[in-house]
């Protein structure tokens, strides 16, 4: 009998063994420094404007949620509406998920929202000290510890356009806490399989100003570490890169201007992309001075299997060869559609209609294996204005996606 319970207990410890794997999640543009007041939308409750500077209005609203999942702000709350959907994302991870990381995909950090700081009852940029803005990074940095300190698990970020600190005054260009330069590389190691995560910087390359999609750069020393990186892990089970936006893009503004100045929307990262984009636009691109088709090469070079951006609020998923590249949606509160019913949104990414994407309201989950990596949309917000499925509720996997192990 004793041998009999030694050798079960050997197979339970062999099928934990072999059941080995790794829980990621996304969080895409949260978008919370648009509870700000504006003109139309103006926070009256003291209480709630001191949470909100501070960040913890995103736990009140956790708190909230784990007694009552049914739980939907009103009155003066729901002007706090994007920290509610990030709560309601938060929430829903507490209490269904055990994720090993939480990545936030930029878009997170309101000091570089310089037009938003009034309504946080700031100072405007024009008006501050270059003290008032090293003051501001401090309370910004607070804030955004405190909306993501209920996660529970390692959490790191990706920089995106909206996080990037400006200038100091008085004639100083050293930027306060610098985001240049942020690459990461996590390499992690799991019963039967390895796993290499690296975190690009889509903003400190790029060319100032910017005023076509060739100026959005890696940059020389980027692209070193991107291929050192990429050797050192030739022999790697999986290979992940995250980006928060395209290192190119589709000409002009997000809602269809070919001859604004280009904001990287959209996801063309192959030289033909850009072809089809002279065709439809009558704009030539030096194709070659693209970085994002210098990366895809790359990536495809060295076998990676997944790539993911945020930036365009949606989730979406296209396969290049072996390489799956994936927007990894959002939580923010409102849908774009302004964008979506523009000429290269529809052509490139289909329609909002017909489900060829997904709107805010989710979150990416990548679950890891010896065998597979599974990629999942999951709903985490009931109230979003957005194109999710009627009737769809909170936990509900919108799309999944299987990439086999080569």
């Amino acid at each position: 009998m004793k041998t009999l319970k030694t050798f079960i207990l050997f197979l339970i410890l062999c099928s934990g063994a072999w059941a080995s794997e790794m829980n990621i999640i996304f969080i895409g543009d949260p978008h919370t420094f648009g509870d700000a007041d504006d003109k139309e939308w103006q926070l009256k409750d003291e209480r709630l404007r001191t949470l909100r500077l501070s960040g913890e209005y995103v736990n009140m609203f956790v708190d909230k949620l784990l007694k009552n999942p049914d739980y939907v702000p009103e009155g003066e709350e729901w002007k706090l509406v994007n920290g509610f959907c990030l709560a309601s994302a938060i929430a829903y991870i507490i209490k269904h998920e055990d994720p090993d990381m939480v990545i936030i995909g930029g878009d997170y950090h309101p000091i570089g929202m310089l037009n938003l700081w009034p309504g946080f009852g700031l100072k405007d940029y024009d008006q501050a000290t270059t003290e008032d803005i090293m003051e501001y990074q401090k309370i910004f940095d607070l804030y955004v510890h405190n909306i993501f300190s209920r996660i529970p698990c390692a959490v790191k970020f990706v920089h995106g356009n909206h996080d990037v600190p400006p200038p100091l005054k008085e004639g100083c260009i050293k930027r306060i806490n610098p985001i240049g330069r942020r690459t990461e590389c996590i390499e992690i190691k799991k019963n039967g399989f390895g796993v290499m995560l690296m975190i690009l910087d889509s903003e400190s390359g790029n060319r100032n100003p910017i005023e076509m999609v060739e100026d959005y750069k890696i940059g020389e020393w980027q692209k070193g570490e991107i291929e050192r990186v990429l050797e050192r892990n030739r022999s790697t089970t999986y290979k992940i890169l995250v980006q928060h936006k395209m290192f190119g893009g589709w000409p002009g503004d997000v809602y269809g201007d070919f001859m604004a100045k280009p904001v990287a929307i959209g996801q063309a990262a192959l030289p033909n992309d850009y072809k089809k984009l002279q065709e439809i636009t009558g704009i030539n691109f030096s194709i070659p001075d693209i970085d994002q088709c210098w990366l895809t090469d790359i990536m495809l070079k060295h076998e990676v299997d997944l790539s993911l951006y945020a930036h365009n609020h949606i989730f979406h998923s296209r396969n290049i060869k072996d390489l799956k590249l994936v927007c990894m949606g959002t939580t923010k509160f409102a849908r774009e559609k302004s964008w979506w019913e523009t000429l290269l949104w529809t052509y490139f990414y289909g329609s909002w209609r017909t489900g060829d994407f997904w709107g805010c309201g989710g979150i990416t989950k990548v679950t890891i294996n010896e065998k597979e990596m599974k990629v999942e949309y999951i709903k985490t917000s009931s109230i979003n204005r957005t194109n999710l499925p009627e009737g769809s509720r909170v936990g509900d996997v919108l799309e999944r996606i299987y990439i086999k192990r080569r």
